[in-house]
């Protein structure tokens, strides 16, 4: 759902499972924004079909890759496999490398969804209202790192796979890189900081 201002320079790149419904809805509403095609796309893509120049302000939502994972399993078609189940079933797939998409490499501005209301506020102080509906949570997830507690393994690997894109994006994950501590301390930071940027 990439959205364009042309009057104000302005493209919003949305991605999968980071509020990105909400932001679409809250610009749908204010003057001079509109609707193209393709539906997911980044910068690069969109100045070679012509429908931005180089001059636009690229804006795209953020969002701790390991919510996302868990957000992507209970929306998929395997309800009958555990979290860690469908973590093996999807390895090597674009449902677990979508950080390394590079979407998020060439955006100028980022929406955080871990505080996607403040994010907001500053970037728009004027409006349009930012309004996040029952219908954009998922049903049943609980807490996300509920669904590693007992995954030390899968831990490991996904901090590694995605350890350049939070730290690149300002997720603290400082205590995880210390050869010191435990996954089981990692988990009990995980559900305390909840990974929140600075």
């Amino acid at each position: 759902m990439t959205m364009i201002n042309r009057e104000s320079r302005l493209v919003f790149l949305a991605e999968p499972h980071t509020a990105s419904r909400a932001v679409r809805r809250a610009l749908q509403k204010a003057q001079g924004w509109e609707y193209v095609k393709p539906h997911h796309a980044w910068v690069p893509d969109l100045i070679e079909k012509g429908l931005i120049t180089e001059d636009f302000t690229s804006l795209v939502t953020l969002r701790n890759p390991l919510d996302v994972l868990v957000t992507q399993w209970r929306y998929s078609h395997y309800q009958d496999l555990t979290f860690a189940g469908w973590l093996g079933e999807m390895m090597g797939h674009e449902e677990i490398e979508f950080p390394m998409r590079g979407i998020w490499q060439c955006a100028d501005h980022f929406l955080y969804y871990e505080h996607l209301t403040e994010d907001w506020q500053h970037f728009f102080p004027k409006g349009p209202a930012l309004e996040r509906h029952s219908e954009d949570r998922t049903d049943k997830k609980g807490h996300w790192s509920d669904h590693y507690q007992d995954k030390p393994s899968w831990v490991e690997y996904l901090l590694s796979r995605y350890e350049s894109f939070l730290t690149q994006f300002g997720y603290s994950i400082d205590p995880m890189s210390t050869p010191s501590c435990t996954i089981d301390e990692t988990i009990r930071f995980m559900r305390r900081a909840n990974l929140k940027r600075p």
